[in-house]
């Protein structure tokens, strides 16, 4: 194989669609495109396994697999600079191996990526969900102060009813107190005066008796002449003493 041959390889400007990799391709194509086949069913498999892992552990996992990409590169710069015509067999070898590896890496890096850009997209979906459901919660809050609010006004509303009741209740009671306190004293006064004015009555009936015998004992002297009497005045003076002791029970 002459120089031409080991410049085409190394040439990546010829194609602008390839990597700067793929003329590899043109040398040894059946091995290459059996790595790449073997590595997307492998990897292909474990996207399950990728999408249960975290955000974190993704990146983790992607950058790892960056750091083997770029080890890869300085070997395949290193072995391109030990390339020499006598030995081009060997490491066009190498340059395959290399390669593969550092295609394992790549595509191993775009699954994970997709993963990580799957978390990611979740992640915001989630958000997304959080801050409606956050929002939701914000109008329920405010709602539900308004209406503590409300609850609160109308126990102190209700608070100031009882005691305005209760004030009216402890007025009228003392009200009814005082009345009944008048009223016991009246009657008491009243009772008192009945009492004063039964023993006056007694007296007069007791005194009117003394009159009527003392009267009594007068006519009956010889030398009693008796003035002509308005028997109509003394009979009404007697209905009414009479009237007055029947209203208190008094026999005279």
């Amino acid at each position: 194989m002459d120089c031409n041959l080991k410049n085409e390889a190394l040439d990546t400007s010829t194609d602008p669609n390839h990597t700067r990799l793929e003329p590899i391709t043109g040398l040894i194509p059946e091995k290459i495109h059996t790595s790449r086949s073997h590595i997307g069913h492998n990897y292909s498999n474990s996207k399950d396994d990728l999408s249960k892992e975290s955000y974190v552990e993704l990146d983790q996992k992607n950058f790892s697999l960056y750091s083997q990409m770029e080890e890869s590169l300085e070997r395949f710069s290193e072995a391109i600079s030990n390339c020499k015509e006598n030995n081009i067999d060997f490491s066009i070898r190498n340059f395959q191996n290399i390669y593969t590896e550092i295609l394992d890496c790549h595509i191993s890096c775009k699954l994970v990526s997709r993963s990580a850009f799957d978390k990611i997209k979740s992640l915001t979906s989630e958000k997304n969900n959080w801050d409606s459901e956050k929002k939701n919660w914000e109008i329920a809050k405010q709602e539900w102060e308004k209406i503590s609010k409300q609850e609160i006004e109308r126990k102190s509303l209700k608070s100031d009813r009882d005691k305005r009741f209760n004030a009216i209740k402890d007025l009228e009671f003392k009200e009814l107190v005082k009345s009944e306190a008048q009223w016991k004293a009246r009657a008491e006064r009243s009772e008192s005066d009945i009492i004063n004015l039964k023993e006056t009555l007694e007296d007069i009936v007791e005194t009117n008796r003394k009159l009527k015998e003392q009267l009594k004992s007068i006519k009956s002297d010889p030398s009693f002449n008796p003035k002509p009497i308005n028997i109509e005045s003394h009979i009404e003076q007697d209905q009414n003493m009479y009237l007055i002791g029947k209203l208190f029970n008094i026999q005279y």
